[in-house]
């Protein structure tokens, strides 16, 4: 899956590092579900693990972005809580620091949307973004994405404020009910 700027790609082995790296950034925490380090170790299973193992299998699938030019490593987004009964899974992105806004998040959201919609033939994908989070909440409108819910307090920040998470979908309109 490609675009002018970036291109998306199964992890592999040589990602270990990178991922170790992404996963372990402290800033990034608030943003998900993991409040401590991941070893290595772990990294490499679930590296090995994805290389082996379908989306069907593992009911996730995390793409690397590359830049076209040099092939550098800018991020990756994942598709996880993959639900093929119910057609639906959930998206999350992370890009580095030195390579936000240059559009690569919003290339690789269309390509994935695409892949969900049109390969996996889902009904809808979904995210959850921290009301605080305003240029998420625009990359995911801006790419047919709705504000569907909110779940009130449902954060505390490093602050000791509660913040809320916003839920968004993007409904397949051409799988009919």
């Amino acid at each position: 899956m490609k675009t002018e700027n970036i291109y998306l790609r199964a992890t592999e082995k040589g990602d270990i590092d990178f991922l170790y790296n992404l996963e372990n950034d402290i800033e990034l925490w608030k943003y998900g579900a993991v409040f401590q380090p991941i070893s290595k170790d772990e990294i490499e299973r679930f590296v090995i693990r994805s290389m082996k193992y379908d989306i069907y299998t593992m009911r996730q699938l995390r793409f690397i972005i590359c830049r076209n030019d040099d092939n550098s490593r800018v991020g990756c987004i994942d598709i996880t809580d993959f639900n093929p009964k119910n057609m639906r899974a959930s998206i999350g992105i992370v890009i580095l620091k030195s390579d936000r806004n240059k559009g690569y998040a919003d290339e690789s959201l269309k390509l994935v949307t695409k892949y969900c919609f049109n390969i996996l033939n889902l009904k809808q994908l979904y995210c959850e973004i921290d009301s605080k989070n305003i240029i998420s909440q625009n990359l995911f409108t801006n790419n047919g994405f709705c504000l569907s819910g909110i779940k009130k307090q449902w954060i505390i920040a490093e602050n000791g404020v509660w913040h809320d998470i916003l839920f968004y979908q993007n409904i397949n309109e051409q799988i009919h009910e």
